[in-house]
């Protein structure tokens, strides 16, 4: 738990760190399964274009993604955006 919230606080430090997904996989018995936010009552990701949902709780309904709310075009530029930040920032 203590890892997943190490993550989602890097996640959410800065913009540019959204780029990042980071997934904890938990074994229980034979099986593994991704740890979500939910599990910890985090808040979901969001889109990174117009800061919607990007999961509905905890499923993988990507609201913005599988609706093609935004283009392929929209979607390269704000992730240009975000490198350029990072590249600055350091």
């Amino acid at each position: 738990m203590a890892v997943k919230e190490g993550t989602v606080a890097f996640e959410e430090t800065t913009p540019y760190n959204r780029l990042f997904d980071l997934d904890v996989l938990i074994k229980e018995g034979e099986t593994a399964h991704s740890l979500s936010r939910g599990e910890l009552n985090l808040p979901v990701r969001t889109c990174l274009i117009c800061g919607r949902p990007a999961k509905e709780c905890g499923r993988p309904a990507k609201e913005c993604g599988r609706s093609r709310r935004h283009t392929v075009a929209g979607l390269q530029e704000r992730v240009a955006v975000l490198i350029k930040q990072a590249i600055q920032a350091n």
